[in-house]
C-alpha cells in the first residue's frame, strides 16, 4: 500500500486507498513534517461552517426585520397622532397640541413646528375675535345713546321719518347681538352641557313651536322623519341653529318649507329660488349676504352662527340644492 502524493501551492494531496488526505509541508530543525487531515472531516467541518454562517445571516436578517417593523410601526403611529391633531386644529380645536418627543429626529421636529404653528394661529383667531367682540361693545353705548336722541326728536319728526330711523337702529342692534353672539359660539370650547337628544322628539318640539310662525309669514312648515338617531348636544344651541335655518327659509326660501330628519342629521329645506352651487361655501362664512339677500333685512351672520354650532358639536353644516327648486341645508351629526 503506497500512497500517492501529489503537491500544489504547499498543498499536499495523499490518497490511501479509498481515503484522501489534505496536508500541508512544514520544516522544523531541518526534518520534514507532513501535516495531514482526512477530507471527509474537512467536508464536515466545511458543511458545519455553512450552516453557521447560514443561520447567522438568517439571525442577522430576522433582526433587521424586526427592528424595522418596530421602527415603522412606531413611526406610523407618531404620522397617525400628527394627522389626528392637524384634524382636530382644521375642525376649529385650536387648543389641540402634539406630544413632543424627546428624540430629536425629523417626526420630533415636525411635532414641534406644527405646535408653534398652532400657537401662532389660535393667537391670531383670538385677536380677531376679541376685535369683533370689542367692536360690538364699543358701538352697544354710542347705539344706546343714539337711540335715546332718536326718541328725543321723534316728535319733531314725521311717521316716515320716525319708522325708518327706528328700523335702522334695530338693524344695527340686531347685528351686534349677532357679531356678539357668534364670537360667544366660537369662543366656547366646553361641551359640559351636552346631552343625549333624540332627534326625532327634537324636531317635533322644533315643528310645534315654529309651524304657527310660518304660518304668520304666508308659508308653510312640514315635517319628515326617517330612521332618527339619538346625538350628543347641548340643547340650547341647537334649538338657535334650527331657529335660524327656519328664518333662513322665510326669509329667502319659497313658501313650502320642510323639516326633516335623517338619521343622524336635522335640517330645513325650501321650494325658493336657492343658491348656486359655487356659493354654497360663501353663505356659511360671517358677514356674507349674496346679491338678491341684500334686499332684504339681514346681517349675514344667521348661517355662520349655525356653522359655529356645527363645529362645536363636531358635526358639519352642509348646504345642497333641493329639486326642482331650492336649498336644503344639513346639520351632519356623528351618531351616539
Amino acid at each position: 500500500m503506497h500512497p500517492e502524493i501529489t503537491a500544489k501551492l504547499g498543498i499536499i494531496k495523499i490518497e490511501i486507498d479509498d481515503a484522501v488526505f489534505l496536508g500541508l509541508i512544514q520544516y522544523r530543525d531541518g526534518i520534514r513534517y507532513v501535516v495531514a487531515l482526512e477530507t471527509e472531516e474537512l467536508e464536515y467541518a466545511s458543511s458545519v461552517l455553512d450552516r453557521v454562517f447560514l443561520l447567522c445571516i438568517l439571525a442577522s436578517l430576522a433582526i433587521v426585520l424586526l427592528s424595522g417593523a418596530v421602527l415603522a410601526r412606531r413611526s406610523q403611529k407618531r404620522i397617525d397622532q400628527i394627522s389626528d391633531i392637524l384634524s382636530q386644529l382644521a375642525s376649529g380645536h385650536l387648543d389641540a397640541r402634539l406630544a413632543e418627543s424627546p428624540r430629536q429626529d425629523d417626526l420630533g421636529r415636525i411635532a414641534i413646528d406644527i405646535n408653534s404653528t398652532a400657537d401662532n394661529l389660535q393667537k391670531l383667531v383670538e385677536q380677531t375675535r376679541n376685535i369683533g367682540n370689542h367692536i360690538a361693545h364699543d358701538l352697544r353705548t354710542p347705539l344706546t345713546k343714539l337711540k335715546v336722541h332718536a326718541e328725543a326728536i321723534q316728535g319733531k319728526a314725521n311717521q316716515t321719518t320716525k319708522n325708518a330711523l327706528n328700523r335702522d337702529i334695530n338693524r344695527m342692534k340686531q347685528v351686534i347681538n349677532a357679531i356678539l353672539r357668534l364670537a360667544q359660539i366660537e369662543a366656547q370650547q366646553s361641551q359640559s352641557n351636552f346631552s343625549p337628544i333624540d332627534l326625532n322628539a327634537f324636531a317635533r318640539e322644533i315643528y310645534d313651536t315654529f309651524s304657527v310662525v310660518v304660518e304668520d309669514q304666508g308659508k308653510r312648515l312640514s315635517l319628515r322623519v326617517d330612521d332618527a338617531r339619538v346625538v350628543n348636544g347641548d340643547v340650547a344651541l341647537l334649538n338657535q341653529a334650527v331657529a335660524n335655518l327656519i328664518q333662513n327659509a322665510i326669509n329667502y326660501g319659497g313658501d313650502e318649507i320642510s323639516l326633516f330628519v335623517e338619521g343622524a342629521s336635522i335640517g330645513l329645506a325650501d321650494n325658493g329660488v336657492g343658491v348656486p352651487p359655487v356659493e354654497f361655501e360663501n353663505i356659511i362664512r360671517p358677514m356674507v349676504r349674496l346679491d338678491f339677500a341684500r334686499q332684504r333685512e339681514g346681517s349675514g351672520l344667521g348661517l355662520a352662527l349655525v356653522n359655529a354650532v356645527a363645529k362645536l358639536h363636531g358635526a358639519k353644516l352642509v348646504p345642497d340644492a333641493n329639486q326642482p327648486s331650492g336649498l336644503v341645508v344639513r346639520l351632519v351629526f356623528s351618531s351616539k
